[in-house]
């Protein structure tokens, strides 16, 4: 992809993050503190994938925020990964005051959720952001 495109996404894009993220953050914190899941919304065994990616989407979504649509460093993937872990924990725990289960299982696939997102992030903004490579065709001269 030309670099002026991947320019273009990136401008494109930042601006919406903050607004996608909170968004996104509201319906996930609603969503998993509904005292009883309507029947028509209810899964059949486990809800581990839920989790997983729920929480691939909100680690996603926060890199993208947090670097505005840059590449993601370790130190910055450390603090989104103890960010995501800390509210993970604090989400199972809450659960408990609307009659849901706090469960550590749900936190492990939460947890796996948020490194799926971070290295997902991590590869498409390396791709975005890495500097054009020069033309492959040999140039023709007289």
């Amino acid at each position: 992809m030309p670099q002026p495109v991947r320019g273009a996404i990136q401008t494109a894009v930042t601006p919406y993050l903050g607004g996608l993220l909170a968004a996104y953050w509201t319906a996930l914190c609603i969503g998993t503190h509904i005292p009883k899941i309507p029947e028509p919304l209810e899964v059949g065994g486990s809800d581990k994938f839920l989790h997983y990616g729920a929480y691939a989407g909100l680690a996603f979504l926060l890199a993208a925020w947090w670097t505005g649509a840059g590449r993601l460093s370790l130190g910055t993937a450390t603090v989104l990964l103890a960010i995501c872990l800390g509210y993970g924990v604090l989400d199972e725990q809450a659960q408990d005051f609307v009659g849901r289960d706090c469960d550590l299982w749900d936190w492990v696939a939460d947890a796996i959720g948020t490194l799926t997102g971070l290295a997902l992030y991590a590869l498409v903004a390396r791709q975005l952001t890495a500097p054009a490579k020069p033309s492959q065709t040999p140039s023709v001269s007289d």
